[in-house]
């Protein structure tokens, strides 16, 4: 089983890197409190598509936060903009399908997206570092509804690194197929908004 956990998460590292090329670097954008978000656009599969970058520091454990992110419990606590999120379990030990569904505002389209997370196997209360990565995947139990646009493309992981003092500096990246339908000036404000009212949420709840 430990073999094949190996081979699985090599095929996702791989599945997530092929056809895709960054521009450049990540310039910073906004800040808002603790949470510093950049961006970059990268090129997937021939296609100019941004990338978005959060890093903060939360004073938890490497442990603490890879549970949260696999809590259906809490899942609508820290996704602020979210009225469902569901996690499914699946024979593969490292490997979690997440089921999102967004209310966002009347300028734009209900949105929902299918996850398939990558945990890190082995991980150890005392962990300095891990990555867990997440990429958009199709299942029979999570069908498109009818007026709720389906996110496609979606890619990132969350990187997470312990820091002195009890700290833990969480990295998120996060891209996905570019919405042609909504003017960036609309849009933009609503999806940085959304990011830092997240990780601040996230960040409380590691914190209480």
């Amino acid at each position: 089983m430990k073999r094949l956990s190996v081979i699985w998460l090599v095929s996702m590292l791989l599945c997530m890197t092929t056809g895709v090329y960054a521009n450049n670097e990540f310039k910073l954008i906004r800040k808002n409190g603790p949470t510093h978000l950049y961006e970059r656009w990268i090129t997937v599969d021939k296609e100019q598509v941004r990338e978005l970058k959060a890093v903060f520091s939360v004073r938890s454990d490497i442990t603490s936060i890879v549970k949260l992110l696999q809590s259906q419990q809490h899942g609508t606590q820290w996704q602020t903009k979210a009225s469902a999120y569901t996690v499914k379990m699946l024979q593969e030990p490292v490997a979690r399908i997440n089921y999102i569904q967004y209310d966002l505002p009347a300028v734009m389209d209900d949105q929902d997206c299918l996850l398939l997370y990558a945990i890190p196997m082995g991980l150890v209360p005392d962990a300095q570092s891990c990555v867990v990565l997440f990429s958009s995947t199709a299942d029979s139990q999570y069908p498109v509804k009818s007026g709720v646009k389906r996110i496609s493309g979606v890619k990132g992981s969350w990187k997470l690194e312990k820091q002195p003092g009890e700290l833990v500096q969480v990295t998120y990246t996060i891209s996905s197929d570019r919405d042609k339908k909504i003017p960036r000036f609309i849009s933009d404000p609503i999806i940085q908004d959304n990011i830092f009212k997240s990780m601040s949420s996230f960040k409380k709840l590691l914190e209480q």
